[in-house]
């Protein structure tokens, strides 16, 4: 049986190697990334470096080219969200790094292509990465082909493309990859019609991935038929090889899929009038109620319109949590399970809060009538409330328990870089993995 597995234990082997040294931030080159600039999110993550500062663990990996050039391999994301900040404001660059731009690397000199591929690009389901559009996952699977000489297993397993069966055993998609391998074989105009769909709509293209093998066999057949045979584009009209998509089998395929006839063109028209989304934001606004949660509301929100808030402050607000749960972690694991549970309690009884209770109704209760507010009284423990048949409505200078959670109310210390984007260095021995 072959070991499907050997791309990844190849990654691992490269990873022993290398040596660790401080590198300048601002001399890293980014080039050949497969993310996309929206898919990077360097917003968030400038905001993050701006608030937090680079953190010390941060850990990018790079490759010292025969030509100098200091390639980043792992942690594009933070590199150019770092050089970004010093551009746009070089007085909050200084504040994050406040030694200096110098920032600890896993530098390898002397690497191919190949092994560079190998390294950038894998995305096994260990690796705790931020996952790839369907369009950024095509052109890691190109980058694959382009070195040539694996095999459709060994990238679905690389690439994180895998299931277990009942005995634990890897099965990798190779349905799934297959056809992005295929598409890397067929001309730039039909990769640029998935860029279309993957990045886009349905709508923006006729194209969908079922055709994939379509264009692949009716390639196959005019090469197969004529090697050497010209025709002309069906883009342009220009010659072009039968094996760059000017065949006549080819042709009729495209013209089958991207000419639509008269009828189907009145169908696909009404159907794209008539066609609904999976749910309204009328029906989405009617669900929000049905969930306890401040955060996913205010997310809904943003989604429907409801509220001032953006989609990009509620990533900022996430990226906020997901660091404090980090630092949570660390502090967890540094003092043990004991250690946690006296820290929360003397935090508790310093700090004595008293319980939201899940929201009923999205709109908040009336405030209580009353001619003059009573005065708080002074105590080091809170007073029961009076007993009274009609119980009271909160007053109106409490926050309602479905308040939205606004960017506003994350602090300078709490907003930070996502715990994906940081790792330590491991023990001896063990695998590097590191976030492009």
């Amino acid at each position: 049986m072959a070991n499907d597995n050997y791309l990844v234990e190849t990654v691992n082997t490269l990873l022993r190697q290398g040596e660790y040294k401080e590198l300048d931030i601002l001399t890293l080159s980014s080039g050949e990334n497969v993310r996309s600039e929206k898919s990077l999110g360097l917003a968030s993550m400038i905001n993050s470096i701006k608030t937090r500062g680079w953190l010390a663990d941060s850990l990018l990996t790079v490759s010292i080219r025969a030509d100098g050039t200091l390639r980043v391999l792992r942690g594009n994301r933070r590199t150019l969200a770092a050089q970004e900040l010093k551009r746009i404001d070089p007085d909050a660059f200084a504040r994050a790094f406040p030694s200096g731009s110098l920032v600890r690397c896993h530098v390898f000199t002397g690497l191919t292509y190949d092994q560079e591929v190998l390294i950038r690009n894998d995305h096994s389901k260990d690796l705790d990465a931020k996952t790839l559009s369907d369009w950024e996952l095509f052109l890691a699977v190109k980058q694959y082909v382009k070195v040539g000489g694996h095999t459709e297993s060994g990238i679905a397993i690389a690439m994180g493309r895998y299931s277990k069966d009942k005995n634990d055993n890897q099965v990798p998609d190779r349905s799934f990859i297959q056809k992005r391998v295929q598409l890397a074989t067929l001309p730039d105009f039909v990769q640029t019609e998935y860029q279309k769909l993957w990045e886009g709509t349905k709508s923006d293209t006729a194209v969908r991935v079922s055709d994939i093998p379509k264009f692949a066999a009716a390639i196959a057949a005019d090469v197969k038929a004529d090697r050497s045979g010209m025709g002309v584009s069906p883009i342009d009209g220009k010659p072009l090889e039968y094996s760059a998509g000017g065949g006549p089998e080819f042709l009729k395929v495209w013209n089958l899929i991207m000419v639509p006839t008269s009828t189907e063109a009145v169908e696909a028209e009404e159907t794209k009038e008539t066609a609904k989304p999976v749910i309204s934001h009328k029906e989405l606004s009617s669900k929000i109620g049905s969930f306890e949660g401040r955060l996913i509301k205010t997310v809904l929100r943003a989604v429907c319109g409801e509220t001032p808030v953006t989609l990009v402050e509620c990533d900022t607000i996430c990226l906020q949590l997901e660091m404090d749960q980090r630092d949570m972690n660390t502090i967890a694991k540094y003092l043990g399970a004991d250690g946690m549970q006296n820290l929360l309690g003397s935090a508790r009884n310093a700090f004595p809060q008293t319980e939201t209770a899940p929201v009923a109704s999205e709109t908040p209760a009336a405030p209580v009538a009353s001619e003059t507010p009573a005065a708080p009284v002074a105590s080091e423990t809170p007073a029961a409330p009076v007993a009274s048949e009609t119980p009271a409505a909160p007053v109106a200078s409490e926050t309602p328990a479905d308040s939205e959670l606004v960017p506003a109310n994350i602090g300078n210390d709490s907003a930070g870089i996502v715990a994906s984007e940081t790792e330590a260095k491991p023990a001896t021995g063990g695998r590097k993995r590191h976030k492009q």
